[in-house]
């Protein structure tokens, strides 16, 4: 099956479906969980992308933790928005979310979630099973892509 690409230097990588939580363990105790959404804006029929991402921008730069960490636009949002069926200048429909970014990177205009509430306990375990591996990181970010983190894996 593989064999067209013996020749080349590859890496072959099972998708795996869900969102990125990243588990916030300090000395070998779960402290925390985010959901690390990528880049987005959210439709309301009126606007265009581009408005509403220059609004969401907006909106974080009053906020301190995130006024360097803006939408940009670029050929990466570009490409995504075409992915996705718009462009800059369409209206997104009412509610509609649309996507910036293909990851997750709150430096790139990502949303972080705190989900700590909702976390079943076998994540929980799993985080703290692998800080056990670098025992010598007195804090430490165990990123899990799952659907659904509130019920066992």
């Amino acid at each position: 099956m593989y064999r067209c690409v013996e020749k080349h230097k590859i890496v072959i990588e099972e998708h795996l479906a869900g969102f990125e939580h990243r588990f916030l363990v300090i000395g070998g105790r779960f402290v925390a969980a985010a959901r690390r959404i990528p880049a987005n804006i959210v439709g309301d029929g009126r606007l265009s992308v581009r408005d509403l991402i220059e609004s969401k921008n907006t909106e974080r730069r009053r906020t301190p933790i995130h006024r360097e960490n803006i939408i940009k636009v670029d050929d990466l949002a570009i490409e995504c928005l075409c992915r996705q069926g718009f462009t800059l200048d369409d209206v997104v429909p009412r509610k509609t979310i649309v996507y910036l970014r293909a990851i997750s990177n709150v430096s790139m205009g990502g949303d972080s979630v705190d989900v700590t509430e909702c976390v079943h306990p076998s994540f929980i375990s799993i985080a703290e099973k692998v800080w056990s591996a670098f025992p010598d990181r007195a804090i430490f970010g165990v990123d899990i892509i799952a659907e659904n983190i509130s019920s066992r894996p």
